[in-house]
């Protein structure tokens, strides 16, 4: 995908469950890698399409693998879904950028602040919330913590749920135990 004066070469791993994507220059049928990176670290976005848009942007897809069991995603009739879009661009200093789209802001309705509180160790529990989408923006300020940790259950399923830790530089989320992403 050209972007600027250079191009991003994307590759889909089978055995990493990553993808990969390399910036460089594509001259006379070839390309020449001049950095690379992972474009994302969960090992659930996987076979990334782009586009440019009519605002000129790189607006990427991919498909959103899942976790579950072959049997489960037989009995369910489907598996996976696309993700978000996400737009890419090159820094300055040729390094990719990657951010959620601008739109997807329409899609907020109702919001719910829950005021700041010191975290002792003890749960917090916020039942506010009735809802078949959430997106969370989580601020935190640490001085002594090594670790925090956030949990999402729905009460209509308390078998179910996500657990987000955050661990010096490595996030992980796990879904029923079963850790699934890790960036």
């Amino acid at each position: 995908m050209p972007t600027r004066d250079k191009h991003v070469l994307t590759i889909s791993s089978i055995p990493s469950g990553l993808v990969y994507y390399f910036i460089g220059t594509y001259k006379n049928f070839t390309f020449t890698p001049e950095s690379q990176g992972i474009l994302d670290g969960g090992k659930h976005f996987y076979a990334p399409q782009s586009m440019r848009d009519e605002q000129g942007r790189r607006v990427m897809f991919g498909w959103l693998r899942e976790g579950r069991p072959d049997e489960a995603l037989q009995a369910a009739g489907w598996a996976g879904a696309m993700s978000l879009p996400r737009i890419l661009s090159l820094q300055p200093d040729d390094t990719l950028k990657i951010e959620p789209a601008a739109e997807l802001t329409q899609l907020r309705r109702r919001h719910l602040t829950v005021a700041p509180q010191a975290v002792t160790g003890q749960r917090t529990v916020i039942n506010q919330l009735s809802t078949n989408a959430l997106e969370i923006i989580l601020e935190i300020e640490s001085n002594a913590a090594t670790s925090c940790g956030l949990e999402i259950q729905d009460s209509a399923y308390p078998q179910e749920g996500i657990r987000i830790n955050l661990q010096a530089t490595e996030l992980s989320i796990e879904q029923r135990g079963e850790e699934c992403a890790t960036a």
